[in-house]
């Protein structure tokens, strides 16, 4: 996620050192909305499991997931696409589709997200 604005920034300075000043600007510009962006899609990237819901926070998303539609939590390395910040994640698998996060103590949050789930599912049966 960082890749993008260092190597504008590194760039930069060397067309600044090249006597390039212009370009170098441009590539400051360039550098500064690709961390402006991906910090919008980025921060802040947080999970908190609700009475009712699994709410997940990443950046500008934001959306809940039901307890009781949650159909599996397990441990996970993919790579498709998620709001995680990190490839220790956990898959949080619905009905419809798979959720992947990555809370910090993934271990501590699987086992309270698989409590939520258990307690949700015998207060609506």
């Amino acid at each position: 996620m960082l890749l993008t604005p260092v190597l504008a920034a590194a760039i930069g300075i060397y067309a600044i050192a090249v006597g390039r000043p212009g370009d170098a600007t441009w590539l400051f510009i360039t550098g500064a909305s690709a961390a402006l962006i991906t910090a919008a899609f980025a921060v802040p990237c947080r999970y908190t499991i609700l009475e009712d819901a699994l709410s997940i926070r990443c950046g500008v998303w934001f959306y809940q997931v039901p307890l009781d539609k949650i159909t599996d939590v397990s441990l996970s390395s993919s790579w498709a696409s998620g709001p995680s910040l990190s490839l220790k994640r956990v898959k949080v698998q619905t009905d419809k589709r798979p959720h992947l996060i990555s809370p910090k103590f993934r271990d501590d949050f699987v086992a309270d997200l698989r409590k939520a789930v258990k307690a949700a599912r015998s207060a609506s049966a």
